[in-house]
C-alpha cells in the first residue's frame, strides 16, 4: 500500500511538472505569437513608408531591397530643366540621387530587422520543440508568465544602425515595446537619435546619464590620482587640465538633471558629451503633436552648468524657451486660433565659443551644423501630424542655425537676431542656400547690439541686417494712441541679448514668425527706429491687434 502510494505521488509530482513546463511553453508560445504580429504590423508600415518614399522620387524597391529607377525615370530632371534650366536639373537629380542612398538605408534597415525576427522566432520554436520552457513546478499562472517572459528576452530588437536613415526605418520596424527596450539596451546610440520617437530617444537620454556620470567618475579617478602622483614628484602635468574638464562635464549632467528631470513639460530629447562640457537637447511641450515648433540656438559663451544668474547656461536657456513658448501660445490666441498647440527646443549640444576670439571663427558652427540639421530634420520626420518649423538663431547661434540649414536641415521659417554673420566659407552670404522659402527668411538687429554689425566679423558674409533676402523685423515700442493717451503695449529690445524678454516687440514677431502668422509680425521701419518708437506697420495687407 506504501509504495503504491508512494508511485501514485510520484506520477502526481511528474504530471504537474509536466502540466507546468507545459504552460511555460504555451506561454512562450502565445509571447511569440503577440510579438509577432505587432513586429508585422510594423515591418509593413516601414516598408510602406519606404516605397511611398521612393514613388516621389520615380524610385522602385526590387524584392531583393535594390532602389532602381522606375518607368519613366528623368521625367523630374526634364521637367525641372524646361522649367529652371540645367542648374535646376542638377539639382533634381541630386535631390533624386540623395533620396536613393536614404531609401536604401531604410531597406537596409528593415531588412536586418526582418532577419532578426526570422532568427529569434526560430530559436523560440526550436527550444519550444525540445522542451527548453520549464515551469518548475509553478501554478499555471506563474508557468505561464515565465515562458512569456523566457520568450520576451529572446525577442530582443537588433543593434540600431548608425545613419539616421537607418535609425528612423529600424525604429519604425519594432514594435513599440521592443523599441523601449532597446532604449534601455543602447542608450549612447539612440541618446541623439533625432530620427526615431521623442518619447523614446527621452528614454534612451535618462539611461545614458547614469552610465556617461559612472565613466566620467573612472576617469576622475584615475586623473586625480595621475595629478597626486605628480605633485609628489614634483612634476607638471595635463592631468589637472584634464582633471576639470572632467569635473565640468559631472556637473553638466548634475545640472542636467536638476533642471530637466521631473519638471512638467520638459523632456531631454538629447545628451552628448564634448570636448569641454556636456550638450542637450531640451523641449518645452511634446514635439511629435505640436502643431508648432521653434528651435532656438543661443550664441558664445552657452554653457550647461549654471553661471550664477548670468543667463547663458541651461536654466537660462530653458527660462527663454518658455518665454518663447508662452509668446507662441499667446500670438495664436490673439488670432483665436485656440486649438492649436505648440512646442520649443533649445540646442544646447555643442561646443559653444567662450570669448570673442574663438567666435570670430566659425569652427564651432561647422562642426555643430551635421547634428543640428539632423535636429531639424527629426522634429519633422517624428512629426505625428506635420508641424510649422520655425528655426531662431542668436548671435553666434544664428551662424550655426545657417550652416545647419545651408547642410541640408529644414525648416519652413527662420528668424536671426543679433547675429555677426551668416556664412561660415568667407563668401558672401546667399539666403537662397537656406532652403528656405523667399518670404519665411527673417532678420532683426536691436538699437546698441555691438555684435551684430559685420565690421568685425568680416568673414561670416557681410552684414545680415543689410542683406536683401531676408526680411527685417522690428525691435523697437510698439504704442498705440487711444483716445488722445500713449499706451505702451510692446517694449524695445536693445543691446545684444534682450531679443527675447517678456512682452518685447521683438519676442512678439518670433512668436508671429513661429506659429505661422507672419501678418502679425510687425515690420521694420528704419524712421520709425530712428525716432525710438514702432506703430501699427505690419507685414501683411491688415494691421493686427496686440491683446
Amino acid at each position: 500500500m506504501g509504495q503504491g502510494a508512494d508511485a501514485a505521488q510520484l506520477n502526481f509530482a511528474r504530471l504537474s511538472d509536466d502540466i507546468s513546463d507545459r504552460a511555460a511553453t504555451v506561454g512562450a508560445i502565445t509571447e511569440l505569437v503577440t510579438s509577432l504580429i505587432d513586429q508585422v504590423k510594423a515591418l509593413k508600415r516601414a516598408l510602406d513608408d519606404a516605397r511611398d518614399h521612393a514613388a516621389r522620387f520615380g524610385l522602385v524597391i526590387t524584392d531583393d531591397g535594390a532602389v532602381i529607377d522606375g518607368p519613366g525615370t528623368g521625367t523630374a530632371e526634364a521637367v525641372a530643366g524646361a522649367l529652371g534650366g540645367p542648374a535646376a536639373a542638377a539639382a533634381a537629380k541630386a535631390a533624386k540621387e540623395a533620396a536613393r542612398a536614404e531609401i536604401t538605408a531604410q531597406v537596409q534597415a528593415i531588412l536586418a530587422t526582418a532577419a532578426d525576427v526570422e532568427a529569434d522566432t526560430t530559436a523560440i520554436l526550436t527550444k519550444a520543440a525540445e522542451g527548453g520552457f520549464t515551469g518548475d513546478g509553478m501554478s499555471v499562472e506563474d508557468a505561464s508568465e515565465k515562458g512569456q517572459i523566457e520568450a520576451d528576452g529572446m525577442f530582443a530588437a537588433p543593434p540600431p544602425p548608425s545613419t539616421p536613415a537607418g535609425q528612423r526605418a529600424w525604429a519604425e520596424s519594432l514594435s513599440p515595446d521592443q523599441l523601449g527596450e532597446a532604449a534601455d539596451n543602447y542608450p549612447a546610440e539612440l541618446a541623439n537619435a533625432y530620427q526615431i520617437a521623442p518619447w523614446a530617444r527621452e528614454r534612451a537620454a535618462w539611461n545614458y546619464l547614469p552610465k556617461l556620470r559612472d565613466e566620467l567618475t573612472s576617469q576622475a579617478a584615475l586623473l586625480e590620482e595621475q595629478h597626486g602622483a605628480a605633485q609628489m614628484m614634483h612634476e607638471k602635468t595635463r592631468a589637472w587640465t584634464d582633471l576639470q574638464t572632467v569635473r565640468q562635464k559631472l556637473r553638466d549632467l548634475d545640472q542636467i538633471e536638476t533642471s530637466v528631470k521631473g519638471s512638467e513639460g520638459l523632456h531631454l530629447l538629447g545628451l552628448r558629451p564634448h570636448e569641454n562640457g556636456v550638450g542637450a537637447v531640451v523641449a518645452q511641450g511634446d514635439i511629435a503633436a505640436a502643431d508648432h515648433v521653434a528651435v532656438h540656438v543661443p550664441g558664445m559663451g552657452t554653457e550647461t552648468a549654471d553661471k550664477l544668474d548670468s543667463g547663458g547656461d541651461l536654466p537660462g536657456e530653458i527660462e527663454k524657451i518658455e518665454r518663447i513658448h508662452f509668446a507662441m501660445r499667446d500670438s495664436l490666441d490673439a488670432v483665436d486660433r485656440y486649438g492649436e498647440s505648440v512646442a520649443t527646443v533649445t540646442y544646447m549640444n555643442m561646443d559653444f565659443p567662450d570669448q570673442l576670439a574663438q567666435a570670430s571663427t566659425p569652427a564651432y558652427a561647422d562642426a555643430a551644423a551635421g547634428d543640428l540639421a539632423s535636429v531639424l530634420n527629426g522634429v519633422e520626420a517624428t512629426s505625428s501630424k506635420g508641424t510649422n518649423l520655425t528655426a531662431l538663431g542668436h548671435s553666434y547661434g544664428s551662424l550655426t542655425t545657417s550652416e545647419a540649414l545651408q547642410n541640408g536641415g529644414h525648416a519652413d521659417n527662420v528668424v536671426f537676431y543679433g547675429s555677426p554673420g551668416l556664412e561660415s566659407s568667407g563668401e558672401a552670404f546667399k539666403p537662397s542656400t537656406l532652403g528656405v522659402p523667399d518670404g519665411n527668411r527673417y532678420i532683426m538687429l536691436a538699437r546698441g547690439d555691438i555684435i551684430a554689425p559685420g565690421g568685425h566679423f568680416a568673414p561670416f558674409g557681410g552684414p545680415p541686417a543689410d542683406t536683401t533676402g531676408l526680411t527685417r523685423l522690428d525691435t523697437n515700442y510698439h504704442r498705440e494712441f487711444p483716445d488722445g493717451t500713449e499706451t505702451e503695449r510692446l517694449g524695445r529690445s536693445t543691446g545684444h541679448s534682450e531679443y527675447d524678454n517678456s512682452d518685447t516687440t521683438s519676442l512678439w514677431n518670433m512668436a508671429a514668425i513661429a506659429t505661422g502668422a507672419p501678418e502679425n509680425a510687425i515690420a521694420y521701419d528704419s524712421d520709425l527706429q530712428n525716432r525710438g518708437r514702432s506703430f501699427h506697420h505690419s507685414i501683411g495687407a491688415d494691421l493686427r491687434r496686440v491683446r
